[in-house]
């Protein structure tokens, strides 16, 4: 089934470059995060299905914590592999992989995502009371306190300045094509 979705969002990627029509683009652009986001899903309960038929009797935030950590391991590593593989294709044809490496990074948050959720609700289900909704907010204050520094120091940044490059490409590609269209007509 991921194979078949991987293949499908591959496929739709490719038909919605080549479309002429903006609406379609978008519409195979959703498609193939549809895909992916189903691949993802599809590979986390996987996980947990392997951990459980392998025998795993313990408590269920051990099990989720035990998920992520070994399918963020494996995915790093899938990463680095199908990003070595993707570098020697043509771009067109890379695009198969570099779907498939979204789905991975995305099955790794959904992972953490579940372990912090299951942490937090059994964190906050040892206060009693009223103190069980302000028990799970300054967990989620805490948490965000953690994380958003080191989003805003070390993400961020890197997403801008890959922003900005892939902006500066595709300027360049523009001029480029006018550059040969305008070669071209005389």
């Amino acid at each position: 089934a991921l194979c078949i979705l991987t293949a499908a969002s591959t496929k739709l990627s490719h038909i919605g470059e080549e479309a002429a029509h903006a609406g379609l683009k978008r519409c195979c652009r959703g498609v193939t995060n549809v895909c992916s986001v189903a691949v993802a899903w599809c590979l986390l309960f996987w996980g947990e299905w392997q951990l459980y038929a392998a025998g795993f009797q313990g408590v269920r935030i051990t099990g989720l914590l035990i998920v992520a950590l070994s399918l963020t391991f494996l995915s790093f590593f899938a990463i680095v592999g199908l990003d070595l593989v993707a570098d020697t294709f043509h771009r067109t044809e890379a695009r198969g992989l570099r779907i498939l490496m979204l789905s991975l990074g995305l099955m790794v948050g959904f992972t953490w995502e579940r372990a912090f959720h299951i942490g937090f609700d059994a964190l906050s289900l040892d206060s009693k009371g009223q103190y069980h909704e302000s028990a799970r907010l300054g967990l989620a204050a805490g948490l965000a306190l953690l994380v958003l520094p080191a989003w805003s120091l070390y993400i961020l940044p890197s997403a801008l300045k890959a922003q900005e490059h892939n902006m500066s490409l595709l300027k360049s590609g523009a001029t480029t094509t006018v550059m040969s269209r305008r070669q071209s007509s005389m």
